[in-house]
């Protein structure tokens, strides 16, 4: 054999072999493959690289390969392979639309600013428009585009989204300073400057009713209410659970109960505000208990029917007092000993009793073993 010639392929290496006598091989580059012509041999043809892959122009841009008797320039574009994807000669698919490519998408999106979206301003990182409501907020001073449908370069000051304006928020139309007057009731008011008072209703000021506050305990206590200073643990038992629904004031509530023989042991001798009207608050409304301390020794002229979250109590609940309706204390052995003991007796009022007006607090006496409720008196002084 007068020579073994070996044709290597350009792209995937694999090797073959051929023998003959003088002969010449030309290699050829196509998009379709490798082509390797033996002078006196029938024409060849072996695809070497990946359908869909285009290795780029061939370094003998000017030979020809024949293959079955045919020639074919080398380069040319009937030789390229089909691109029909759209993304170069790889066959890679289109890259797929995001929230943040800076691209609006009107299918899913208001908006894209790429990576200046930002929760706090115009543009969401959800490619929507900042509006109150959407519990995100809008901080950053920032300009709407022209024309742009539903965007609102209004700044807030909060946003608690669906909550906004709720009875647990503080939050009403994106402000914090804005929520009196909205008529709506938010947390820290007791009524709203928008909204008509009935008639029997304190007037609203401010968010508040033109009175001081008073309610009846939820919770119900036997005789023995405290181990000891029952007066004072009295108050800050009311002051709790003043604190505990956020009243107004929470801090500044005293109850309606005394110790005879005791220094201050009396709302006569214990309260500081007697002048001012005192207020039940139920179903948004402060209805008028009575328009001063004096007063209440007439009876009420709402009854204190409501708790401190604003709930009905029945009328006919016991109330542990020991104290007459001139705010006084009752005659001894009417206190429970003091409010430390079970034993014995104590004077309970009753929250409404018909023809007895005073029966609010001096209803009758009750055995230190029965539960019963608190009044609590808001004695705020400016």
């Amino acid at each position: 054999m007068a020579s073994c010639i070996r044709v290597v392929s350009l792209v995937v290496g694999s090797l073959a072999a051929a023998c003959g006598g003088g002969d010449v091989v030309t290699t050829t580059g196509s998009s379709t493959g490798t082509s390797s012509t033996v002078e006196g041999m029938p024409g060849t043809s072996e695809p070497t690289e990946p359908t869909g892959w285009t290795s780029g122009p061939s370094s003998v841009s000017t030979s020809e390969a024949t293959s079955g008797g045919a020639t074919t320039q080398v380069g040319d574009p009937s030789t390229t392979a089909d691109d029909s994807s759209g993304n170069g000669s790889f066959g890679l698919p289109e890259p797929q639309a995001y929230c943040g490519d800076g691209v609006v998408n009107h299918a899913s999106e208001k908006c894209d600013h790429g990576s200046a979206n930002d929760n706090h301003g115009i543009c969401t990182k959800y490619c929507n428009y900042a509006v109150c409501g959407d519990g995100l907020v809008h901080t950053l001073d920032e300009a709407c585009p022209v024309d742009a449908d539903g965007c609102s370069d209004e700044l807030e000051e909060c946003d608690d989204g669906d909550e906004n304006c709720g009875m647990d928020s503080v939050c009403c139309n994106c402000r914090l300073d804005e929520q009196c007057g909205d008529g709506l009731v938010q947390m820290g008011e007791q009524c709203d400057d928008g909204i008509e008072q009935p008639v029997g209703g304190a007037e609203c000021h401010s968010c508040r009713f033109n009175g001081l506050q008073v309610f009846i305990t939820k919770a119900e206590f036997h005789g023995a209410l405290f181990a000891a200073d029952a007066l004072d643990a009295a108050d800050v038992l009311c002051q709790q659970t003043a604190l505990a629904q956020n009243l107004v004031n929470a801090s500044e509530f005293r109850a309606w109960i005394s110790i005879p023989g005791v220094e201050g042991g009396s709302p006569s001798s214990r309260f500081k505000r007697k002048s001012e009207t005192y207020v039940v608050v139920g179903d948004g409304v402060g209805w008028i208990v009575a328009p001063n301390f004096m007063a209440l020794s007439a009876g009420p002229i709402h009854r204190i029917n409501y708790d401190e979250s604003g709930q009905m109590v029945g009328d006919n609940v016991p109330v542990w007092t020991g104290t007459l309706s001139d705010g006084t204390p009752a005659e001894s052995g009417q206190d429970c000993n003091a409010w430390i003991s079970e034993d014995g007796y104590g004077l309970s009022g009753r929250v409404h009793v018909d023809g007895f007006p005073k029966a609010w607090t001096e209803a009758a006496s009750f055995s230190c073993k029965t539960p019963a409720h608190l009044y609590c008196f808001e004695d705020w002084v400016p």
